[in-house]
């Protein structure tokens, strides 16, 4: 029987691939005309190399664009203003604590159970650290969690380090979001989000804010509730560690 190109990069322990680029190839031999082999990458000038993102020309930035450049002078500069009255700002959290990491199926329902306990809806993205474009949302994705912090718990997967949790969830391309009603671990919306389609997740997350204010009874009729499927694949996992308080609530033992 056919095995599909997803299942056999599973099997192989490879991360999910990685969707097209919006952006069309270049015409055959449209490098050599610019003077490159064709294929061949383009290193990055040493001048450029020792800078920030947002202090390089476009074509050098590895994972900031206009719009991010632009919210990072504004929190640097809300940042000044603040320390002029002996204050810190609230918005400089560190990376890894605004978006911590998932990295097990109970690392997994012990968020979706803190994001219950808050009544906000949980965001998790998947990335690899094979993948450019994941890069390239990285600011995105952070500015998104600042933004709706008051409604939101944002999180993310690296592919690779979290192999059984990927394939848990049925992630199969990356970058890739989804979104949960955390009542049932009722999943909202799955989607890619590369650097061009990243707006399009920002509605997603918008209506599912306002869908959990407005008609969150409805949400187990017309969407799908993966708490009991997690549940099994958690009972036929090795157990590593003691499950938390917020893993029981969901999946009592």
């Amino acid at each position: 029987e056919p095995v599909s190109r997803v299942e056999q990069r599973r099997r192989a322990g490879l991360p999910p691939l990685e969707p097209m680029l919006s952006k069309a190839p270049p015409e055959p031999g449209a490098e050599a005309q610019n003077g490159l082999l064709a294929g061949a990458p383009v290193a990055m000038p040493a001048r450029w190399a020792a800078v920030p993102d947002c202090e390089r020309p476009n074509k050098w930035r590895e994972a900031m664009d206009d719009e991010d450049c632009a919210f990072e002078k504004k929190q640097k500069k809300l940042e000044r203003e603040l320390a002029k009255d002996g204050k810190k700002i609230r918005d400089r959290n560190p990376y890894k604590e605004l978006i911590p990491q998932l990295q097990t199926l109970d690392d997994f329902l012990a968020a979706n159970g803190k994001a219950a306990k808050r009544e906000k809806a949980l965001v998790v993205k998947f990335y690899s650290r094979q993948c450019n474009a994941c890069l390239r949302i990285a600011a995105k994705y952070r500015r998104l969690a600042l933004e709706l912090r008051d409604e939101i718990d944002c999180y993310e997967v690296e592919s690779l380090a979290s192999r059984a949790l990927v394939d848990g969830l049925n992630v199969t391309k990356v970058p890739s979001v989804q979104i949960y009603d955390p009542d049932g671990v009722t999943r909202l919306a799955d989607s890619t989000c590369m650097p061009d389609d990243f707006p399009r997740v920002a509605r997603k997350v918008d209506v599912v804010i306002q869908s959990m204010k407005k008609r969150r009874s409805a949400h187990r009729l017309v969407a799908t509730s993966y708490a009991d499927e997690l549940c099994e694949k958690r009972s036929l996992a090795p157990a590593t560690t003691k499950p938390v308080g917020d893993v029981c609530e969901i999946c009592p033992d």
